[in-house]
């Protein structure tokens, strides 16, 4: 994936993103890009402090393993120190096998 052009890394998250209609055509994601723009931003793995900007990823070790539970959380800035609250999603999809072929070969 990393030498295909279609792909590139975000150089704040550090993540594989599609240069397509929804992500970045540079090196920063839209993901990335919306921190710097609005108020409120979304990020599949990264949280923005609201007071000093340091972009961290959310999950950084077991200690937040209760970041995947949908909700809110206290999350504390590893720059700042500044204790704030961020909202987690959680989403669930089921893959189902692929479909067995008729008998007989058709």
């Amino acid at each position: 994936m990393s030498d295909d052009p279609n792909w590139f890394k975000c150089t704040t998250c550090r993540q594989q993103r599609f240069k397509g209609i929804l992500q970045g055509q540079g090196p920063v994601c839209d993901y990335c890009k919306r921190f710097k723009r609005e108020r409120w931003a979304y990020h599949p793995s990264h949280v923005r402090c609201p007071k000093c900007e340091h972009v961290e990823e959310a999950i950084p070790d077991c200690d937040y393993a209760d970041l995947y539970e949908d909700g809110e959380h206290e999350f504390t800035c590893n720059e700042c120190n500044y204790v704030y609250t961020i909202e987690t999603h959680v989403k669930i999809e089921f893959e189902s096998p692929p479909l067995l072929e008729e008998e007989g070969g058709e």
